[in-house]
């Protein structure tokens, strides 16, 4: 059963899971306590339903480094949540969304974590269908953060 079954083993760093909502949402149950993952490549789909939870678990999950969450199948719903949990953590330092229908409205949520982030060092958000309004408010929300060294928004509209 899920349960039971553990995706985040004890001492391993990298961790790579094919995991669809249900999968993702036992995941960020084990967030909460896995004090050894610092890198989550996530892949398949998790959906709103498991982009919520993995948002939620960001919240409180200071050990995760890096999160890779490319083409999810996440829509604004999901990625609100996500981008809740990024804008509270203060400990990720890679988010990478780049394949998801984010749009103009995602772009405004992406900014406003960023904008309050302050551990993030590279964010990759291409093939989002972001549009001008979103990168500017992106521009905006990155004179305010400092950390970001990285970016990777292309292929956007």
């Amino acid at each position: 059963s899920l349960t039971t079954m553990s995706f985040l083993p004890e001492g391993q760093a990298y961790v790579e899971v094919k995991a669809n909502a249900t999968k993702a949402c036992a995941i960020a149950t084990e967030l909460l306590t896995n004090t050894s993952c610092s890198t989550l490549n996530l892949r398949f789909h998790i959906g709103d339903k498991g982009a919520k939870a993995i948002g939620e678990s960001l919240k409180q999950n200071t050990r995760l480094r890096k999160i890779f969450a490319q083409c999810q199948k996440f829509t604004i719903k999901g990625f609100k949540t996500l981008c809740e949990g990024l804008a509270e953590n203060d400990g990720l330092m890679l988010f990478e969304v780049g394949g998801n229908t984010l749009g103009e409205e995602g772009g405004a949520m992406l900014a406003d974590a960023i904008s309050k982030n302050s551990s993030l060092v590279s964010l990759g958000a291409s093939l989002c269908e972001m549009n001008d309004v979103a990168f500017v408010q992106l521009s905006e929300a990155l004179k305010v953060n400092t950390t970001v060294q990285c970016l990777n928004l292309g292929n956007n509209s």
